[in-house]
């Protein structure tokens, strides 16, 4: 067996393990599921709690932004605020005044450019071809019959 062959293998087996492992994962929460019925209403619970604890969260944080006086900035043991600055502006301005004004403040769509550049002639732009692997998502065919273990 070539040492191509082999990794082809050992990636099939690693792929079968990790496939293994979700389904018996999966199977086991069913199990628990079947078993303690508690187990998928805690699950539920506990989404609940998360929604209930982010909703408690910004309750808080609006109550101490509310209540500021613009001095106490540690309206309670558990809260500090901060003042930040803001800004509030139109895209499109500031996009044509970075192109004018502020070039490195401007982040290239490399996606973009690059199916724009496959089209349009660029001399600063050279094309290559570039040899790449592509592996099978299946890769059943290649395992031993037994699996080891």
């Amino acid at each position: 067996m070539t040492e191509l062959e082999r990794a082809v293998v050992d990636l099939a087996e690693s792929r079968r393990a990790t496939s293994d492992v979700a389904e018996r994962l999966a199977a086991l929460d069913h199990l628990i599921a079947e078993q303690f019925p508690q187990f998928a209403l805690l699950q539920k619970a506990l989404f609940d709690a998360k929604v209930t604890e982010r909703l408690k969260e910004e309750e808080l944080r609006a109550l101490a932004v509310d209540g500021f006086d613009g001095q106490n900035k540690k309206p309670h043991a558990a809260v500090t605020l901060g003042k930040y600055v803001v800004l509030d502006y139109d895209p499109g301005a500031a996009k044509r005044y970075a192109v004018e004004h502020l070039p490195d403040a401007l982040k290239l769509d490399k996606s973009a450019f690059e199916k724009a550049a496959k089209v349009i002639p660029l001399d600063f732009v050279t094309a290559r071809a570039e040899v790449r692997a592509k592996i099978a998502a299946d890769l059943s065919g290649y395992l031993p019959d037994e699996p080891p273990l």
